[in-house]
């Protein structure tokens, strides 16, 4: 029989260092259909693979800008055979990783070294996305690991960054910051970067070729409640029903704090459950933004397909995201998660990409939030595409639209249907035959 561990780290030697469990509670009891479902969950993920909820390997590349991860993502790939497997592999590639970027390092090949270095932080951030018990012993370590190893990407980056900690309620959300190259001296037009529930503010813009920087615009790129870094036991911020907006608030006075920011032009972005914080953030500061742009839409009220119908480790990610560990509670937490009445509160420009055949969020509920939308407004829908809009390129179509608001480019509203030859039909709804 086999036996199972976890593994810690020991952070002076990088050693794998497996550790039976003693009072580590999974905590698989809180959510039933986790508990039922978890063989169902582990012999999918034996023939599909890691990807079976979501194409992670490929959006982690697209939105990394760089392949250089791509032998590590297949080496997890090929030997993840169960849930338990996915944070034992993601930590051995990230150590894997480090190591590379240390010896780099110190043959003073920094170019080589802040690759591995930004590939290590990503994998240590992976690592973390499995666990759901604030007491696991890998869980801080992992984003100290990580934090460790971005600060080498900040030292030896192409482009000026800086992690910056905004105050909120209390505490501090983290945050890293990007300026384009060259941009010293000027005030900037500036995007406010929310990440979805699967991913974190490391992975949402690359080393190299960041659309938003190419287009001129600085980048905030958050961890707010219940993402990433926000999860990390010593800084532990729960997501709540509505604290995402007022996160949002705290990163919009940060920024106009800030001699490099054109007060006057700051957009919001957010992608997959980040769409869903990014409208909470615009209808509550409607006032001090310039437009916002969101793909991969979650709109449908309580998240029902999401949290109900899709694999059950949404739902018991997006419980440990608010701390709430009892089902029936968390379940009348969730029934209060709507859009429902925000899109009247906002007047200025706002842009959905989304799938016409989305998986995870109905296309039907972005539509009806688009119906509602106060002011100017695109809905681009693509047909046959699923949640993560793999054959859509969708960040050059967000970053363009928000590049012409801030230039004062006059806009159009409209819902357009686009086919899979390219093909734009004008004035679609879901309710109305495509072609």
């Amino acid at each position: 029989m086999r036996r199972m561990f976890n593994a810690v780290l020991h952070p002076q030697t990088l050693k794998y260092v497996p550790q039976f469990p003693g009072s580590m509670a999974a905590a698989p009891d809180r959510m039933k259909r986790w508990f039922a479902q978890k063989w169902v969950l582990d012999n999918i993920i034996r023939v599909i693979g890691v990807e079976w909820d979501q194409g992670r390997i490929a959006y982690s590349i697209s939105i990394a800008g760089s392949a250089d991860g791509t032998v590590e993502l297949r080496q997890v790939a090929s030997r993840v055979r169960r849930w338990s497997d996915i944070h034992r592999e993601y930590l051995k590639v990230a150590m894997r990783k480090e190591k590379l970027a240390k010896a780099s390092e110190e043959e003073g090949h920094y170019v080589t070294s802040r690759e591995h270095y930004f590939w290590a932080s990503i994998f240590y951030a992976f690592a973390t996305w499995p666990i759901h018990d604030d007491n696991h012993p890998n869980l801080v370590m992992c984003h100290e690991r990580k934090n460790h190893c971005y600060d080498k990407v900040i030292r030896y980056a192409p482009h000026p960054m800086e992690r910056v900690e905004i105050p909120f309620e209390g505490k501090s959300i983290a945050a890293i910051l990007h300026k384009p190259s060259g941009s010293e001296g000027r005030k900037l037009p500036w995007v406010i970067s929310i990440p979805g529930m699967d991913v974190f503010k490391e992975l949402m813009h690359p080393l190299y070729g960041d659309k938003f920087l190419e287009r001129g615009f600085g980048v905030l790129s958050v961890d707010g409640p219940g993402i990433g870094e926000s999860l990390n036991p010593k800084r532990k911020i729960p997501l709540t029903e509505d604290n995402f907006a007022k996160a949002g608030r705290a990163c919009i006075d940060y920024l106009k704090t800030r001699k490099d920011v054109d007060p006057e032009n700051i957009c919001v972005y957010g992608v997959s459950m980040g769409s869903f914080w990014a409208v909470q953030v615009a209808s509550y500061n409607n006032e001090q933004l310039r437009a916002t742009a969101v793909s991969m839409p979650c709109f449908e009220p309580g998240h029902k397909t999401l949290l109900n119908s899709a694999s059950p480790s949404f739902k018991m990610r997006y419980m440990f995201m608010t701390n709430i560990y009892d089902e029936k509670e968390f379940d009348a937490f969730a029934s209060k998660l709507s859009v429902k009445g925000l899109g009247r509160k906002i007047t200025k420009p706002f842009m959905i990409v989304a799938g016409e055949d989305d998986e995870l969020a109905p296309i039907t509920d972005a539509y009806a939030f688009f119906e509602e939308l106060a002011g100017p407004k695109k809905m681009l829908t693509y047909e046959g595409e699923i949640h993560a809009l793999p054959n859509v390129y969708w960040l050059h179509i967000v970053a363009d639209f928000l590049h012409d608001r801030v230039s004062g480019k006059p806009m159009t509203s409209d819902s357009i249907y686009v086919d899979t030859m390219g093909r734009e039909v004008p004035g679609w709804t879901p309710f109305k035959p495509s072609i």
